[in-house]
């Protein structure tokens, strides 16, 4: 009987350590066991933006792999639209609409059905004119928790890339209106510039930006469970 009551104690004091080992982790880690989706924009016969050789689709399809090894690490569960040169297309073949249409809403559709605690959105800017350079990050109208989550990254991608001085801005995106739950848009840079699509090419500067995304979203994270 002695020893039934012994492991009784000896049982429930290791499932209380295991429950204070899970709640030191939660709170050294605002990332452990939550649910991000990294959305890589473009993809397949869709390359986004370009200059020369330089896609889009390319350079966000690695910084989503960046971020995603980073935020395993941290114990974050991560989904990825998509892990390859692909779109999504064909994967909503009964969506009217051209190919367009019918990826992104497949992409909305995706991360509902994930239901993270965040979405973030990975696409390169480009306009006319050369001058134009900095990444920002933009956020759906009326909705305050991802309009803290884009200006808590939009002030790490100003800390660690120390080469913009744009401000977090709201956006027209469907991606960002039609996601339910907070979900942001990362502008990386400009590749019609020439020096940001330089610095875009080099496999350190990408780093900072997954790094200053992680940074932002780690910050947004802890100041939710405050």
């Amino acid at each position: 009987m002695r020893a039934k009551v012994a492991c009784a104690v000896i049982l429930c004091s290791l499932l209380v350590i295991g429950q204070l080992h899970v709640s030191a982790t939660e709170q050294q880690l605002p990332l452990y066991r939550r649910v991000i989706a990294i959305d890589p924009g473009h993809g397949g016969p869709d390359p986004g933006a370009t200059r020369g050789d330089l896609k889009e689709k390319d350079i966000v399809l690695d910084l989503g792999f960046g971020l995603r090894d980073l935020l395993q690490s941290t114990g974050a569960i991560t989904y990825l639209t998509r892990d390859s040169d692909t779109d999504l297309a064909d994967q909503n073949q009964t969506v009217t609409g051209g190919r367009k249409r019918r990826d992104i809403l497949r992409r909305v559709e995706l991360v509902n059905e994930w239901q993270p605690d965040a979405v973030l959105s990975l696409h390169v800017n480009a306009i006319g004119s050369s001058r134009w350079r900095g990444a920002q990050v933009f956020y759906p109208p009326d909705d305050p928790k991802a309009e803290e989550l884009a200006k808590s990254i939009q002030k790490a991608l100003t800390k660690v890339l120390r080469n913009t001085n744009r401000v977090a801005k709201v956006g027209d995106y469907r991606i960002l209106n039609d996601a339910k739950c907070p979900a942001v848009l990362v502008e990386v840079g400009f590749i019609s510039n020439p020096e940001e699509a330089a610095l875009l090419t080099e496999a350190s500067y990408r780093q900072k930006i997954v790094w200053a995304i992680y940074l932002g979203l780690q910050e947004w994270l802890a100041t939710e469970k405050e």
